[in-house]
């Protein structure tokens, strides 16, 4: 979640069955998928919209189910309710929390 352009969602790639990217800024997305396309990366999808909303549609919606690792990169506001909920929903093995601070 709170992808940017793919930086560590496509790094992670190598060791995933397939990655999820979320994130607010379309022109990051656009990036994102760009950058997967030059890496002949296909087991990534990235999403534009807010992260909260995002995952907890798709989770809803059924899209989203076996989750092993969540890796949050978010902005210094941190994590919002919705999304801390919907994560422990998925029930993953791991959640890993990129802070900037």
């Amino acid at each position: 979640m709170y992808c940017s352009i793919g930086t560590i969602s496509l790094f992670l790639v190598k060791s995933a069955n397939f990655v999820y990217g979320v994130e607010i800024v379309e022109a990051a997305i656009q990036n994102a998928i760009e950058n997967a396309k030059i890496n002949n990366i296909e087991n990534v999808k990235f999403f534009v919209g807010k992260a909260e909303e995002i995952i907890t549609g798709e989770y809803e919606n059924g899209n989203i189910r076996d989750i092993d690792v969540i890796v949050v990169d978010p902005l210094r506001k941190s994590l919002d309710k919705l999304a801390i909920d919907t994560m422990l929903k998925l029930l993953p093995k791991r959640i890993v929390y990129v802070s900037c601070n």
